[in-house]
């Protein structure tokens, strides 16, 4: 890399940290930035028919919301929801992620059909997207992008799972989760312990109901 393209990627990381936090909702945001790119959900970030998705994704850009749990149906939106929150995270606050999904090869899949292509559809990140000489640092189970990191591991990874800190940690269908064992804590805990060194961390767990009642026999 010659010295003029060391200088442009410098310039443009450091220009990632002062980039002002948006004024409007983080609801608002998705909907005026991203874009899906998936063979059944292809167009703009829509809220519409959809509107309790508000308030767990505008928590992303409140500083005083450090756990948020969202507990919904299949099919509800949770996924699209955290892909909002967290696209808009990558724009506004770069931080280092660690995104836990029930399993490392379930990650690598939906990084590659819905969390990259939405990346390269929105033209707000696929700005960010390094290219030539740092194209590799953007990788299936790895993303630098901006000023931010994201890093997709599974819940049987203890090993991935105890390794770097991380200002945001994604915990996506915890209800599938490795639970530990053999000397090991559980995944969320592990996960979770990740952001201990941060001011402002940000935990964000989706689960889709596994019961029909509660333990006490009562209707859920």
């Amino acid at each position: 890399m010659t010295v003029a393209e060391q200088l442009r990627v410098f310039n443009a990381i450091c220009a990632v940290f002062f980039i002002p936090r948006p004024t409007i909702s983080v609801s608002a945001w998705c909907e005026q930035n991203l874009r899906f790119n998936e063979p059944s959900n292809t167009g703009p970030f829509r809220i519409a028919g959809r509107d309790y998705i508000r308030e767990p994704l505008n928590s992303w850009n409140e500083d005083d919301v450090t756990d948020v749990c969202v507990c919904w149906g299949s099919q509800t939106g949770k996924t699209g929801l955290i892909m909002g929150g967290a696209g808009f995270t990558v724009v506004s606050a770069p931080s280092r992620f660690i995104w836990v999904m029930p399993s490392a090869n379930l990650g690598a899949s939906f990084s590659f059909t819905r969390w990259i292509p939405m990346l390269r559809a929105s033209e707000v990140t696929s700005v960010l997207i390094p290219t030539r000489s740092r194209r590799n640092e953007f990788k299936i189970a790895e993303q630098q992008i901006g000023g931010s990191i994201v890093g997709f591991v599974g819940s049987n990874s203890p090993g991935n799972l105890a390794s770097n800190p991380a200002r945001v940690v994604v915990l996506d269908e915890v209800d599938k989760f490795d639970q530990g064992g053999n000397g090991e804590a559980d995944a969320v805990n592990l996960a979770e312990q990740r952001t201990k060194s941060f001011a402002n961390p940000l935990r964000f767990k989706t689960s889709t109901p596994t019961w029909s009642t509660a333990s006490s026999g009562e209707s859920t």
